[in-house]
C-alpha cells in the first residue's frame, strides 16, 4: 500500500483580495482494487474522494492514510476465500 502527500491550503479572504496561507499536507491513499474498497466500507471506513484516473479510465477511492493504518493490517491478515472448492 503506498501513500501520497497532497497538499491542501487554507484561504485567507482580506477586503477583495484572496490569499492562499499554511499548506497542510495530508497523506492519502489511493485504492483501485474493489475487493478492497468494499472491504474498507463493510468496516466503516468512508472514502474522501472517489474518481477516475484519466489515461486507464480505472474507478479509485481516496481514503485518509491514518484513518486506514488499522483496516489494512485487517486486509492482509484476513482469510482469503477458498476458490477451489466452488
Amino acid at each position: 500500500m503506498r501513500f501520497y502527500c497532497v497538499e491542501k491550503y487554507t484561504i485567507n479572504i482580506l477586503k477583495g483580495g484572496v490569499t492562499m496561507s499554511d499548506s497542510i499536507k495530508e497523506k492519502v491513499t489511493y485504492i483501485y482494487n474493489f475487493d478492497q474498497i468494499n472491504f474498507y466500507l463493510k468496516n466503516g471506513v468512508c472514502p474522501l474522494e472517489i474518481g477516475f484516473h484519466p489515461q486507464s479510465r480505472r474507478a479509485w477511492c481516496k481514503f485518509s492514510w491514518e484513518g486506514t493504518t488499522n483496516i489494512f493490517t485487517e486486509w492482509c491478515n484476513r482469510k482469503a476465500p477458498n476458490t477451489l472448492n466452488k
